[in-house]
């Protein structure tokens, strides 16, 4: 019995049965599209570490799932930011720093791939830039849900305790 597969396949159907969930909803918008994306991300990179651990190959790169299921909930993050913002700034500031941020995981993302297909990105070097680019999305992570958390209502924050 492998314990790993067992909670990663655990994680993979709540985070299906979650998205299954999602889609029945009735609310539109992009922030009901970046939870969705942000669920079944989550969902992909489970089931991809369940058969990576039942089948004990190195078929998939988890760290390319990894990175795309942390760039999901970010989008989420950065959405949620934006609304919380939108009252503050004007509607083109907003656009600018949107559109900074997802050149930033685009460029995050490039090196994290190619590792994926096995393409030596500092060749000849002892580097560790994947562990310094999670690194860099959990310190991100945890400073837009502080910003998230600062600009909720006081009245309104136990309706984000489950995303902090």
């Amino acid at each position: 019995m492998n314990i790993g597969a067992i909670s990663y396949s655990i994680s993979a159907f709540t985070f299906l049965i979650f998205f299954a969930i999602l889609l029945t909803d009735k609310h539109k918008g992009l922030t009901k599209q970046a939870l969705l994306f942000a669920a079944m991300a989550s969902c992909l990179w489970a089931f991809a570490l369940v058969y990576e651990t039942l089948a004990d190959s190195q078929d998939l790169q988890p760290g390319v799932f990894e990175y795309v299921k942390c760039a999901a909930w970010l989008l989420l993050l950065e959405r949620l930011l934006s609304l919380a913002y939108s009252e503050k700034y004007p509607a083109a500031t907003l656009r600018r720093i949107q559109a900074g941020f997802i050149l930033t995981l685009v460029l995050l993302s490039i090196p994290v791939f190619l590792a994926g297909f096995h393409v030596e990105v500092f060749a000849g070097r002892q580097t560790y830039y994947l562990t310094h680019i999670f690194l860099l999305l959990a310190v991100i992570s945890i400073v837009m849900l502080e910003q998230i958390y600062r600009n909720t209502r006081p009245e309104q924050k136990w309706a984000i305790k489950y995303l902090c």
